[in-house]
């Protein structure tokens, strides 16, 4: 996946969370009971740390963007 902004920009950071959120959608679509998503979450954390890994980030950082997702979606 190529992006436009930087990974360490504000926008870089709202790109790839947009990113990664929608390869969450493709299993999990928007209509998803959010119960079931709370159910989901270990499933939902290893799609997220498959997109970030890619991505280079350390740790502190894909775990950041981790819980955002998470809060996001809803889940927790």
């Amino acid at each position: 996946m190529e992006f436009k902004n930087p990974k360490h920009s504000m926008n870089g950071r709202e790109e790839r969370i947009d990113y990664i959120i929608s390869e969450i959608r493709k299993e999990y679509p928007k209509d998803t009971n959010i119960s079931i998503l709370a159910e989901k979450i270990t499933e939902i954390t290893m799609i997220i740390r498959s997109c970030l890994l890619p991505m280079r980030f350390s740790p502190t950082t894909r775990k950041d963007y981790e819980e955002q997702i998470l809060l996001e979606m809803r889940v927790i």
